[in-house]
């Protein structure tokens, strides 16, 4: 068993206690947000943030650019992640991977040599529940605060605030945090000790990766059949096969839209973290193991920045054919439906 998934994370010293006592309640003069990883998700939770009344921020980017939205909301830039410790209190972090989460603590100038006590860190990147543990233990001996609050839900969701954060950590850290989480979300759940935030999100993406190739092959299927997939789609959406998935993605896989959504590239990361952590938990997940291969093969076909409802796009190579809009009239739809 992993060594760190015996902490206790409850059992803190009464240092770190009176230190959440004069952290809670929050005071919003008091705010000082920092912000690392600014893009299209990162970007959509600090206006939230700013825009609920924290406007007290420092934002950082690797390219500079993508903070250009913020700083017209009124954030200032910081030069480097040093300079996120050095002037914030609560810090906020929405990158693509495991990888760059590990860099921004441990790399050089990093997070952790930097942090001032009683700092609390929000990493709500979809990454690893081991790390996330292993950071949380490295925070605690620095006398700050780590929480994994990754968020399921989509640009249109969440910008809407109607995603859901599941958070893994201290559960008083979490409790005073929560007048900040309802700024950014209207669903926050706690999920236990750290890591299991990400655990939560990663047993999302599972059923995403299935629900994909299930989308998919019902829509190959039925074009191969000669079925007109509008039709087919119409049907099947007030059925017993519809999901979030299927009601937003069938239209845009049908109009060859593949230009939103989740990148296949963070997808794929996502599906490898979930299978070294199953193989951690001693568990085989052959179907997971099957939507890794899939989406591999998209991302190697040159499509890793496209959504991924363009896993279409794969399953039609294998099959030698390319699922063709036909342009129907509303009462075309009607006739072919009573």
């Amino acid at each position: 068993m992993d060594e760190l998934s015996n902490i206790n994370e409850e059992e803190l010293s009464e240092e770190l206690k009176n230190i959440i006592s004069s952290r809670f309640p929050l005071v919003r003069t008091e705010i000082n947000v920092g912000w690392i990883g600014t893009g299209k998700i990162g970007n959509i939770l600090a206006s939230n943030l700013i825009s609920g009344g924290y406007d007290s921020m420092y934002v950082y980017n690797r390219t500079v650019k993508k903070t250009e939205p913020l700083q017209e909301w009124g954030a200032n830039l910081a030069e480097d992640i040093k300079m996120i410790a050095d002037k914030t209190n609560f810090i906020f972090i929405t990158v693509g991977t495991t990888a760059e989460v590990s860099d921004i603590f441990y790399g050089k100038k990093g997070l952790l040599e930097n942090l001032k006590v009683g700092t609390i860190i929000v990493d709500m990147t979809t990454g690893s529940p081991t790390l996330s543990k292993k950071l949380n233990r490295d925070c605690l001996n620095k006398q700050c605060f780590y929480l994994d609050a990754p968020i399921i839900g989509n640009e249109e969701t969440i910008k809407n605030k109607k995603g859901s954060m599941v958070v893994g950590g201290n559960r008083e850290v979490y409790k005073g945090m929560l007048p900040i989480f309802f700024a950014l979300c209207n669903s926050v759940n706690y999920c236990g000790l750290s890591g299991n935030g990400q655990n939560t999100k990663l047993s999302n993406q599972i059923i995403i990766s299935m629900n994909m190739i299930g989308i998919v092959e019902s829509l190959l299927y039925s074009y191969k059949a000669g079925l007109d997939i509008n039709i087919t789609i119409h049907s099947l959406a007030v059925g017993t096969a519809s999901s979030w998935c299927f009601s937003n993605y069938t239209q845009k896989i049908e109009e060859r839209n593949f230009n939103d959504g989740l990148y296949v590239k963070y997808f794929v990361n996502d599906l490898e973290t979930v299978l070294n952590e199953s193989y951690k938990l001693g568990l085989a997940l052959p179907g997971l193991s099957l939507a890794k291969q899939l989406f591999l093969a998209l991302k190697a076909q040159g499509n890793e920045l496209k959504g991924i409802h363009s896993l279409i796009l794969a399953l039609e190579s294998l099959n030698n054919t390319r699922i063709e809009k036909k342009i129907v009239c509303k009462t075309d739809i009607s006739s072919g439906i009573m």
